[in-house]
């Protein structure tokens, strides 16, 4: 690919992320496939050019929200573990802060942390994040975490398995149904489906 479409093409990708911040979910999946239609853009170059539109329309959102002055609510502190070079954990930790955490990250072999907390391997993701005595494993959304922390179940972990397109920190459109487990003592139950 010439050097010159590669900048057109992420130029275009941030134009993108900022229509993704603006626009209603249903049209997200129309506006990233305008990448596609790019001049001479391969499979990597896309790769790079959704992330960027991604990264800019949560760092969009980001900069936008805002506490009335004096009612600043309390952030629930969270604990992301994650492998050094993940690019979709940086985006999954751009989404937690935007919805009100305070996120640390530790860079961490992941295995020994999800067996620690006895999430079962066929539930892994690329990062597992701890909340208030909970482990949440993968992308999962914010609304499944404040139902989480509200409810305060018996659960030992919640999960949303893989890295599905369309999920908070994950490029792509939403193509199927998220379902989402809880972990009790090392044993999985679907929990709910978004």
């Amino acid at each position: 690919m010439k050097s010159h479409h590669v900048v057109v093409l992420l130029a275009a990708s941030f134009i993108v992320g900022i229509f993704l911040f603006q626009a209603p979910a249903s049209e997200r999946g129309n506006a990233v496939a305008v990448l596609q239609t790019a001049p001479g853009a391969d499979r990597g170059t896309l790769a790079t050019a959704d992330l960027v539109a991604t990264t800019t329309a949560v760092a969009a959102s980001s900069s936008t929200k805002s506490e009335p002055i004096g009612q600043e609510q309390p952030r629930t502190s969270v604990t992301v573990y994650k492998a050094p070079t993940c690019g979709c954990c940086e985006g999954y930790i751009a989404y937690l802060k935007h919805e009100g955490f305070d996120v640390t990250v530790v860079n961490e072999r992941l295995p020994t942390v999800k067996e620690r907390y006895r999430i079962p391997s066929d539930l892994w993701s690329c990062h597992t994040t701890l909340v208030e005595g909970y482990a949440v494993e993968g992308h999962v959304p914010f609304e499944v975490i404040r139902k989480l922390l509200d409810e305060k179940p018996s659960f030992d972990a919640i999960a949303l398995p893989a890295m599905p397109s369309g999920t908070p920190g994950m490029p792509g459109p939403k193509r199927d149904p998220w379902k989402i487990y809880s972990v009790v003592n090392g044993v999985a139950s679907e929990y709910m489906t978004l």
